[in-house]
């Protein structure tokens, strides 16, 4: 009597955690109406503190995809109204220290239907970052090398996550990446 309730309840779980795992795949393939991709055409990929003449770090474009279209009555509503960014960073050279991450308010429209939308003014550092670990390390004055790695330059990813909503209310984030190299005098911003 007692195996038939261990089989019975054993049987019963496994249907329960079946459905719960179905619903929250549902949950996920439904949770925004909207893909937004974010993408950084890159100009600079080398930060030579040495070099006064260094530019912007690239181009933002977004792209508002619709998941699906054919359902779509008023694309409209599908616009999506971006309302902050965090900047974070990775370290991709074996370093741990990087910059605290920050956050900004921002204001963007993108309009529904892939069209490209660019982030004109975008600030990827803090004031005063420079000044502080691990980009430091790096002056001649201080050894000219990151004391983690041994290594004259660091390198790091520099992650952007974009946040805010669909004109119907619906949360949309996304994420985009730059890889950079800082160094000091070690052949110009490239």
């Amino acid at each position: 009597m007692k195996t038939v309730r261990i089989k019975m309840c054993t049987g019963l779980l496994i249907v329960l955690l079946a459905g719960l795992t179905l619903s929250c795949q549902e949950v996920a393939n439904t949770s925004s109406p909207v893909e937004l991709l974010v993408t950084i055409s890159e100009t600079l990929h080398v930060l030579d503190f040495a070099d006064p003449n260094c530019g912007s770090l690239g181009v933002i474009t977004f792209r508002n995809l619709i998941k699906r279209p054919d359902i779509v009555t008023d694309p409209r509503f599908l616009d999506v109204r971006l309302t902050a960014y965090r900047v974070s960073y990775e370290r991709t050279d074996g370093g741990t220290q990087v910059p605290a991450p920050f956050t900004r308010s921002l204001s963007l429209l993108i309009p529904a239907g892939g069209a490209a939308t660019e982030l004109s003014t975008f600030i990827g550092f803090e004031p005063g970052v420079f000044n502080q670990a691990p980009f430091v390390a790096l002056l001649p004055a201080n050894g000219g090398k990151d004391p983690e790695t041994g290594k004259h330059t660091v390198e790091m990813d520099l992650v952007v996550d974009f946040f805010g909503e669909t004109l119907s209310g619906e949360d949309v984030s996304a994420r985009a990446r730059q890889r950079l190299t800082f160094c000091i005098a070690c052949g110009g911003c490239r």
